[in-house]
């Protein structure tokens, strides 16, 4: 039998990297990098070159298993989802539709994630949540409010056009490896590049500046960066003024906030703050 090449997609992070999974007598048998993928430029990280682990892992579950004293048994995907609907319709009757709680996933797509929240409000309940929420909320209410809408707005290649990257709350290096590959094209173009993070990191490794701030004063650094920003009249008046809302309340905010006190709260010494912002 002949072997495939099959392309695929990385399912570790957002990214999205390609590759080619070899595919022979119906199993992956290897991985061939996609060199013409925009993302990844045939390029993995050891995440995703180590994708056969998992696919091909014994202990990975390939159908539904039904408990049967301490063991599970192999039951068919009738029988599962019978079970399934039929847990439901008693709880439905017992405790009513909210009583039923629906977790959708980040390894779903947009598609899956949009039917899930569909059967719950079909069956009446409330409660839908995913995953991402824990670790993405407070991204979500950030970008919504700055920019619009809760996810990114540029595409990853464009990363490397930029002038400045300020990382802070993030390694990338090692949670989106890829990501990393279009920051350093930017350094090697000229752009400053900022960490702020308590630890040495893979990421800091790159960084032209690494303020090591003290655990928890994310916002106290950003407060100071906007002091110095403000008070030095580095602001674009321009775009803030066409494209920004609550600019006065900023600086309200900020009218009882010193670079002083930045350093104090962060640990970092006020010109290393004032370095930043410039």
């Amino acid at each position: 039998m002949s072997t495939q090449l099959v392309p695929s997609l990385c399912p570790y992070c957002a990214v999205g990297c390609g590759y080619y999974l070899v595919v022979e007598k119906g199993k992956a048998i290897g991985v061939e990098y996609m060199t013409d993928h925009p993302a990844c430029e045939g390029a993995l990280c050891p995440k995703g070159n180590a994708v056969l682990e998992v696919l091909n892992h014994e202990e990975r579950l390939q159908y539904p298993l039904k408990r049967a004293g301490d063991e599970f048994v192999r039951i068919s995907w009738e029988e599962a989802l019978d079970l399934a609907a039929n847990g439901l319709a008693r709880n439905i009757k017992k405790h009513g539709p909210e009583s039923l709680g629906f977790l959708a996933s980040s390894r779903c797509n947009n598609e899956e994630n949009y039917l899930m929240q569909k059967l719950a409000r079909f069956l009446g309940s409330p409660h839908v949540d995913n995953c991402a929420r824990l670790c993405h909320s407070p991204t979500v209410v950030g970008l919504g409010a700055v920019l619009g809408t809760g996810a990114m707005t540029n595409n990853l290649i464009d990363l490397q056009n930029s002038k400045c990257i300020f990382a802070i709350g993030t390694n990338f290096t090692e949670a989106h490896p890829i990501v990393s590959r279009w920051a350093q094209k930017a350094k090697d173009n000229g752009a400053t590049v900022i960490v702020a993070d308590p630890r040495i990191t893979s990421t800091s490794w790159m960084a032209d500046l690494h303020l090591r701030i003290n655990p928890g004063s994310d916002i106290d650094l950003l407060r100071g960066m906007m002091k110095v920003i403000v008070d030095e009249g580095l602001a674009d008046k321009k775009f803030i003024d066409e494209r920004n809302e609550g600019f006065e309340e900023l600086l309200a905010n900020l009218s009882d906030f010193s670079l002083e006190k930045a350093a104090e709260l962060t640990g970092i010494p006020a010109g290393q703050i004032v370095k930043a912002a410039r």
